[in-house]
């Protein structure tokens, strides 16, 4: 049993498991926790689950890499389900939420710059690090052109 939770954990309950692409199948879960949970949480609560998924995930990403003898195992979700979830905080509709996934899983598997340096990482760290910059990285975007389309708005 103590061997069995960080993998559990690391493989989001089994969604690391579901066949082809498994990043995918956790950003879905990290989605559909999103929506159960978003009616109730303010910033604080968003901020609570962010910072216990990304904690809770080098711990149990590290020991699933250590369980499994690779370095970044292709059934460890955990990353994903972190960085989406990241990806997530300023969705306020489904389009918006749509997007969300769909340009963090264009940045988890392409990695761009700085992406892909933080890949590099030891353990854990480099397991989650990618995925969370990419949940930031994807939250920004979606800011930012929500923000130009509101000033375009109102110059139309």
């Amino acid at each position: 049993m103590k061997r069995d939770l960080p993998l559990l954990i690391a493989t989001g309950f089994g969604l690391g498991h579901l066949p082809r692409a498994p990043g995918t199948w956790g950003a879905l879960g990290a989605v559909l926790f999103y929506l159960i949970l978003a009616p109730f949480l303010n910033f604080w609560g968003y901020f609570f689950i962010s910072l216990f998924f990304c904690a809770v995930g080098v711990w149990s990403a590290q020991k699933a890499a250590e369980t499994l003898a690779q370095r970044d195992p292709r059934e460890v979700v955990i990353d994903e389900i972190a960085g989406q979830w990241i990806a997530l905080w300023s969705c306020h509709s489904l389009g918006a939420i749509f997007w969300s996934f769909i340009v963090f899983r264009l940045l988890d598997i392409y990695k761009p710059p700085p992406i892909r340096q933080v890949d590099q990482l030891p353990g854990g760290w480099g397991i989650m690090a990618d995925d969370v910059v990419a949940g930031i990285l994807t939250g920004l975007l979606l800011f930012f052109v929500r923000l130009l389309i509101r000033i375009l708005a109102e110059f139309s």
